[in-house]
């Protein structure tokens, strides 16, 4: 929303270059009316080519889509209830959708806005990971947008930890998703096929304090399966995943594997 300054400023910018449009065009036209007639073809050009500018400058001055701030207050995972509280699954859904995820009386997380940030506040033992429901609705966490999970700490407590509960995948990155984390754990993640903690066909970066521990997978890629592009890992640990967690020969990659269609840029844990 723009503040009264910004209107007041915005609506100057308009009048000048309505001004400059009605007393610099003009003169161009009068500049070259003193040439033969192909000249004044050219004179027409230049002014449509000058009103076009001018109006694409309007274009670029016009208020850009801000990110949104969502912060997560509940452990819980929950799907859209009337609790007034946000959940990381209600959380993503308002940034995948650009919308307010709303109970009946009340609001739970603000609307997403273009790439939004999801701050997670730190876990304070085992009683406060983020435990992944299953069931309809529930499962993998699916990213469709633009997202960075940022997760928070205090003294009293450990940064954020996301739990598969050896029953679920914890994120699925969507082709048109885009995923960073940072400063979070995600442990106990578990597939039946590829990726026990992530499974990635967008853009992916791991960046700063990102731990992967505990994840299976009966297929390729116990913590990450790739098709995507994974961008970057910075700063991160990868301990006790497993593929083939079935042990029936069929999987690779206990960390991370790499499917043909993957694009690996960067890993420096």
């Amino acid at each position: 929303m723009l503040t009264f300054f910004e209107k007041v400023l915005y609506l100057y910018h308009l009048v000048v270059l309505l001004q400059l449009e009605r007393e610099v065009a003009p003169s161009l036209y009068l500049f070259f009316s003193h040439f033969s007639m192909f000249d004044l073809k050219l004179a027409r050009k230049v002014m449509m080519l000058s009103s076009g500018a001018i109006s694409l400058l309007f274009l670029l001055m016009a208020p850009k889509a801000l990110a949104a701030i969502i912060t997560v207050n509940t452990f819980n995972d929950t799907g859209v209830v009337n609790d007034g509280v946000c959940s990381l699954r209600e959380a993503i859904i308002a940034a995948n959708l650009d919308t307010s995820v709303v109970g009946l009386t009340s609001t739970n997380c603000t609307a997403g806005s273009g790439a939004d940030v999801i701050n997670l506040p730190g876990s304070l033992g085992s009683l406060t990971h983020y435990n992944l429901s299953t069931g309809a609705g529930f499962g993998e966490l699916s990213i469709a947008t633009n997202i960075t999970i940022n997760g928070t700490k205090t003294f009293l407590t450990s940064y954020p930890i996301v739990d598969g509960q050896d029953a679920t995948r914890v994120f699925n990155v969507q082709s048109n998703g885009t995923l960073l984390l940072q400063n979070v754990s995600l442990t106990e993640g578990f597939s039946s096929t590829d990726g026990g903690a992530i499974f990635n066909a967008g853009v992916l970066t791991l960046s700063d304090n990102v731990a992967l521990f505990g994840n299976n997978a009966f297929g390729n890629g116990g913590a990450i399966f790739n098709q995507g592009s994974l961008v970057s890992v910075t700063n991160s640990s990868f301990t006790s995943n497993t593929a083939d967690a079935d042990g029936n020969l069929s999987g690779n990659g206990g960390a991370i594997f790499n499917s043909t269609t993957g694009i690996i840029t960067n890993i420096d844990h």
